[in-house]
């Protein structure tokens, strides 16, 4: 609890130091381009399907129960399956940024190339925060909140510092997000890398099994929909705005 608090405490600061300067770099309409693709992002991720949830939940029991096989199949089903939701909802935005600014008819042609560059540079984003979130539900599993917050917390400071020294510099709001999306894709390594310490000297192989399968299929969907509720009311009215 006091690692999560800590991180989100920090996170929070940061934002309150950050926004304002972005603000002023970018102007108003800049800054609600970027708030619509941060909010697009947000709603996408819901794309995970409650995945991360049962990671951490069945490789917690797997481990109290020391059982190698039934690990494998956790990871095997947890990954696997978040490998095919995050290719299949990054290609669907990657696809879709174009029509979807046709909800917003007010936009300049310059905003609207700059929205649609952006809004396929956050397929990317997306790409890499789903399999990221399969990754920290191994970490919560072995109970490594510590590593898990201080990674997170150092790859978002550096992803803010990072955005507004590229705004400071002249760069768009393509470059902004493409930041974002380089420090997403190391975030998503740093995070594999922590994994396979984690489970390095585990007989972890690829197996699979109908039941585990059906097993975790329904606690994942049970859990989505709750991952459903609080990304809306957090998320959509930003879109909306």
């Amino acid at each position: 609890s006091v690692y999560n608090l800590v991180d989100a405490t920090v996170r929070v600061a940061v934002a309150l130091l950050t926004m304002p300067l972005l603000i002023r770099l970018i102007g108003v309409d800049g800054y609600g381009l970027w708030s619509l693709a941060s909010a697009v992002i947000g709603i996408v991720t819901l794309a995970e399907a409650g995945l991360s949830v049962s990671t951490t939940v069945f490789m917690a029991r797997d481990l109290g129960t020391g059982d190698s096989a039934a690990m494998s199949q956790t990871l095997v089903l947890t990954l696997g399956g978040m490998v095919i939701v995050a290719t299949l909802a990054a290609g669907i935005l990657w696809l879709a940024a174009n029509p979807l600014l046709q909800f917003f008819p007010s936009l300049s042609d310059t905003q609207r190339d700059w929205a649609e560059e952006v809004l396929r540079l956050s397929a990317i984003v997306v790409w890499a925060k789903l399999l990221q979130q399969v990754l920290m539900g191994v970490e919560q599993a072995y109970q490594r909140y510590d590593l898990m917050n201080a990674l997170n917390l150092l790859l978002a400071i550096i992803t803010n510092v990072g955005i507004v020294f590229v705004a400071w510099r002249g760069g768009q709001l393509p470059a902004m997000m493409g930041w974002q999306a380089v420090t997403s894709l190391v975030l998503l390594v740093a995070h594999a890398g922590i994994t396979w310490y984690l489970l390095k000297g585990r007989l972890v192989r690829p197996r699979w099994e109908l039941r585990r399968a059906l097993e975790i299929g329904k606690f994942s969907g049970m859990t989505w929909v709750t991952s459903v509720g609080g990304v809306l009311f957090s998320q959509f009215d930003r879109i909306i705005v």
